[in-house]
């Protein structure tokens, strides 16, 4: 009942205010749409952490290098694919982060 009475309250202040309302709803809309797909990209945040793991590591200055090395090319990759909005690009970046993941976690243990 309680929800009921919100919700047309909501409804009917929604309905006075008119356009500003609805010009409110869809900026709102359009910016979560725009946003989200990067927000909820992985390789956005495992980037940088990985590359932070592999710099504090015990490896050897070399290795560290070769590491990051490769790392960089899959940074670049995935933000080209950001850019391009090019899924095939995308995973390949991320098969080259997976691939370090793997890589990295057997160096260390």
């Amino acid at each position: 009942m309680v929800i009921g009475v919100v919700g047309t309250i909501f409804y009917c202040d929604f309905k006075k205010r008119g356009q500003d309302m609805r010009t409110l709803f869809l900026a709102g809309v359009l910016i979560s749409l725009v946003t989200t797909p990067a927000l909820a990209c992985r390789g956005t945040s495992e980037f940088p952490a990985v590359a932070d793991g592999i710099t504090q590591s015990t490896l050897t200055p070399e290795r560290k290098k070769e590491l990051l090395d490769q790392l960089s090319v899959g940074d670049a990759l995935h933000k080209k694919a950001h850019r391009e909005d090019d899924m095939m690009i995308m995973e390949e970046s991320l098969g080259i982060i997976d691939g370090i993941k793997v890589t990295f976690s057997l160096e260390v243990d």
